[in-house]
């Protein structure tokens, strides 16, 4: 017959000595063990953002205030630097200026939507435009939500708080 008895904490988050017992036919074996109330708990990366716009400042502002609030957040100077950043790394969402020259929003949305590890990736449109005519052309380029710049970045971390799941996937091992 086997049976085990687990000890309990002696304060929450200090360390603590659990003491495990087995009873055995032949007798009762004690095995100690050191551990933190944090040991039962899986640590998982924080969830990465790709922050795509042309204005280095606002694209850095919008950054650390992701970052303020836990996210890991990267920035693209523009479509093809986001499009070029992505190739090797994959992000959690990607929030996407529209109006940049060269590659517009529209047309990185529609690549990312082509790239198997970038199809399912939710993309935010961070921009000052918001007539029918763009949310439509976001929609079938691939765009999942709006956020109007202006707005606070509170706005813009319920979206993706939304639209990313509360934890990130665990790393491959």
């Amino acid at each position: 017959m086997l049976t085990a008895r687990l000890g309990t904490p002696v304060a929450a988050n200090k360390a603590s000595t659990f003491a495990t017992y087995s009873v055995m036919q032949r007798g009762i074996r004690r095995f100690h063990q050191l551990w933190t109330t944090r040991a039962f708990q899986v640590v998982r990366p924080p969830v990465t953002a790709l922050i795509v716009d042309d204005d280095a400042a606002l694209a850095e502002a919008l950054a650390q205030a992701l970052a303020a609030a836990g996210l890991d957040a990267t920035t693209a100077l523009g479509g093809v630097a986001a499009i070029r950043a992505t190739q090797h790394w994959t992000p959690h969402i990607v929030v996407l200026d529209i109006q940049m020259p060269g590659c517009d929003g529209f047309q990185v949305a529609r690549a990312f939507r082509t790239s198997p590890s970038l199809a399912v990736v939710p993309i935010i449109a961070h921009t000052s435009l918001a007539e029918r005519e763009i949310i439509e052309r976001g929609k079938a380029a691939g765009i999942d939500a709006y956020c109007r710049k202006g707005n606070s970045p509170r706005s813009l971390l319920r979206l993706i708080a939304h639209l990313t799941p509360t934890t990130a996937p665990l790393p491959a091992t």
